[in-house]
């Protein structure tokens, strides 16, 4: 029987099952210009993505005072939940992820950065409510690279570190994994390089989707 049999599969959000990075730069413009502060590139935007909230805001508003900062926040909280900030699943996420679930017996988790209410609306968007088992927000735990959330998640499936992997698409989430002594694997299709990623030696680094049963060679259901 192979011991490292894989249980638990915890994804990250935006970059990582969402093509969102776009929306959420487009947003931090749009406010920006609401208060007249200098817009963040799409550059920084991308390199804060996966951090805590409030210190990624303030990287990308450095010129704002801490009250400003937060009317920031109560906006853009606002602003990700309307329709028009929606962001659709990159291409076989959501096939590839039920068929873990279905096929493979895999829970499904997430943890994110991202606020309770936009995932929640963004969840429904897509109308996947149903297919993860577990949902952590960094609002309701500490937040990444802290692994306080991969372990909450791994304690309430009863499954060990060995049997779960984390799939992301930013350092943090490298390191979040690693920090938790959970196998992460990196995804290059949203925030962060290749070249960044591979710096923490993940079990594999998807440019789709579609090459995650092969990575994780589910015909042995192991990690070798």
């Amino acid at each position: 029987m192979c011991e490292k049999k894989i249980k638990l599969c915890v994804c990250d959000w935006d970059g990582t099952i969402v093509d969102s990075v776009e929306k959420i730069t487009e947003c931090k413009r749009f406010l920006a210009k609401k208060y007249s502060l200098e817009p963040p590139s799409k550059a920084l935007v991308k390199e804060v993505l996966g951090t805590k909230f409030e210190k990624a805001l303030a990287r990308c508003f450095p010129t704002a005072s801490k009250k400003l900062l937060n009317d920031i926040a109560t906006d853009f909280h606002s602003l990700m939940q309307l329709p028009e900030y929606q962001s659709i699943p990159f291409n076989n996420a959501i096939a590839v992820l039920k068929d873990l679930q279905g096929k493979q017996g895999i829970i499904l988790a997430i943890a994110t950065s991202k606020a309770r209410a936009e995932l929640d609306k963004s969840l429904d968007y897509i109308g996947i409510t149903d297919l993860f088992d577990y949902v952590c927000c960094s609002e309701e735990h500490q937040s990444k690279p802290d692994p306080e959330m991969l372990n909450y998640i791994m304690k309430q499936a009863g499954v060990t570190p060995s049997q779960t992997i984390m799939i992301g698409d930013t350092t943090v989430d490298m390191e979040f994994a690693l920090n938790a002594k959970v196998t992460p694997i990196g995804v290059t299709f949203g925030a962060h390089s290749n070249e960044k990623l591979v710096q923490f030696n993940p079990l594999g680094i998807l440019s789709s989707w579609s090459e995650l049963p092969g990575i994780l060679k589910l015909e042995n259901k192991c990690i070798t």
